[in-house]
């Protein structure tokens, strides 16, 4: 089984996800950290802007879940990958066709053996677009910088922290492949005003209450 959630950056996504499978016995898979391993492995290695390269990066990389969790080339992800820089460039890197061909490849081959909760960018509407279970969560651009604020790994302010924001909304939203958009048949939630637990309970509520979810916002 899988639980699909797609939405903006800083819209709750992965804290709603990890604590959905753990409360659901299944495992997290975190598709955002795959591209981001990518995008530190290129700037570590000054390619951040040559394709062939970053696809050679992502052919060697290995990616596992390990106790419920993603390990990248068997080793726990760190605050590396939430970086500015790669914050910076991971939407260029992801938009490449190929790496992102490599990656959902990885995720379906992962969702063999596991019963997942995933999410990221595409995963409703491309990856597991015929899963009864998907999520869109949403929140105000104002909403999502003030939680990276608070996070504490960004060295940029809330008026520049806005401003990448808006620029990754852009980005995401307009991949020529994989971009980011609310899909038939998900349910959205807005989690601006809402707490963690409000927001995993209408997921649970939707997954234990629902076969079949019509397109409609919470």
């Amino acid at each position: 089984m899988v639980v699909a959630i797609d939405g903006p950056a800083g819209s709750g996504k992965s804290t709603i996800a990890a604590l959905l499978a753990k409360r659901l016995g299944y495992f997290f898979l975190n598709s955002g950290l795959m591209y981001r391993s990518v995008t530190l492995k290129a700037l570590n290695n000054k390619v951040p802007n040559e394709e062939q390269a970053i696809i050679a990066i992502a052919r060697s990389t290995r990616w596992d879940i390990h106790d419920g969790v993603l390990f990248i080339d068997g080793e726990f992800p760190d605050s590396r990958l939430h970086s500015d820089k790669v914050d910076q460039y991971v939407s260029i890197v992801s938009a490449i066709p190929l790496l992102r061909e490599i990656i959902n490849k990885r995720i379906k081959q992962i969702s063999l053996h596991n019963d997942l909760v995933v999410e990221g960018r595409d995963m409703t509407s491309i990856v597991f677009s015929d899963s009864k279970y998907r999520f869109y969560l949403d929140a105000s651009v104002a909403s999502r910088a003030a939680r990276r604020f608070k996070q504490g790994i960004s060295d940029l302010d809330i008026k520049e922290l806005t401003a990448s924001i808006q620029e990754r909304d852009r980005a995401d939203k307009n991949k020529n492949t994989g971009s980011l958009q609310i899909a038939n048949g998900v349910l959205v939630i807005d989690t601006s005003l809402l707490t963690i637990e409000e927001v995993c309970a209408k997921v649970l509520e939707s997954i234990q209450g629902q076969d079949e979810l019509p397109t409609r916002s919470i």
